[in-house]
């Protein structure tokens, strides 16, 4: 199957899973038309046909590289690359997940409410979701090489360094989820999908013509430049204005003096630190970090 295998393994395995869902839920596949008025069928093509377009733009988005490394640089440097990426990527979407589950109700319940105020509720819940989201990518950047160590076998440690790249793409990513919220419930839904369709097309220029003449590892620095390109496309769609709150900006400021700090301890200590026992060493500077 060569790099094909690489997106049909996760597909059988999340079809398996939603066969067993379906069966333990005793969920019916034929709907009920009788209780779907005509409006209401016409919202959910117009919302499906935006989501679907988003959510295929959003696979090649975060696939095309796999196969351009691949062509470029032989099946072998594209699996290292992409177990270290799978690596970087579900360090921080773990988090990404949870934070958007704690916070969509309230955002949610709130817009539904009172949607004038929409900008009011994004910007409380994005200086909490950048309290969390945005150390945990720092903090996953200063441990990368001993997360890949932990977790990847020696053949693929070799490219531990775009981790950090990784995980900054996608917390760029996640981040975005204030401004697409807003996109959707102001019925922008074409902004939506066509942000990732520009940045999926920045990605690919980008890789056809940099991973042909520099190492494969590129391609994460592609990848990252390609979610900054969604994060503007989506800020400015949407007429977002939560970075431009005073309050925030100080607290995004705050937050960044102190990770800045840390990291400049870190890179401070850790010539000093003995070769035994690493891990333990590392563990009790993050603890007291």
């Amino acid at each position: 199957l060569g790099i094909n295998a690489f997106f049909l393994a996760p597909a059988l395995v999340n079809s398996a899973y939603l066969v067993f869902l379906l069966y333990r839920s005793n969920f019916t596949l034929i709907p009920d038309f009788s209780v779907i008025t005509r409006n209401d069928l016409k919202r959910f093509m117009n919302y499906g046909f935006a989501g679907t377009l988003t959510m295929l733009a959003t696979f090649l988005l975060i696939s095309i590289d796999r196969w351009i490394i691949n062509h470029f640089h032989g099946l072998d440097k594209t699996g290292i690359y992409n177990q270290t990426y799978m690596l970087g990527q579900m360090s921080i979407m773990a988090i990404i997940t949870v934070l958007n589950a704690a916070f969509n109700p309230y955002l949610i319940n709130n817009i539904e409410k009172n949607k004038k105020s929409t900008d009011i509720y994004i910007s409380n819940t994005f200086r909490w979701y950048f309290y969390i989201i945005f150390p945990m990518a720092v903090y996953i950047s200063l441990y990368a090489q001993e997360i890949a160590t932990l977790l990847l076998g020696p053949d693929f440690r070799e490219a531990w360094h775009i981790i950090p790249l990784i995980a900054f793409g996608f917390m760029l990513d996640g981040l975005c989820h204030f401004s697409s919220i807003k996109l959707k419930f102001f019925n922008r839904l074409r902004m939506l999908y066509l942000g990732v369709f520009i940045a999926t097309g920045v990605n690919l220029s980008l890789n056809l013509y940099l991973v042909p003449q520099m190492e494969y590892t590129i391609a994460a620095y592609t990848t990252l430049f390609s979610y900054l390109v969604l994060f503007a496309f989506y800020y400015l769609s949407a007429s977002s204005d939560y970075l431009h709150s005073k309050n925030n900006r100080r607290f995004v400021l705050l937050i960044a003096c102190v990770m800045i700090a840390q990291v400049l301890i870190h890179l401070a200590i850790k010539p000093h630190l003995p070769d035994y026992h690493p891990f333990i060493l590392t563990g009790a500077e993050f603890v007291i970090f």
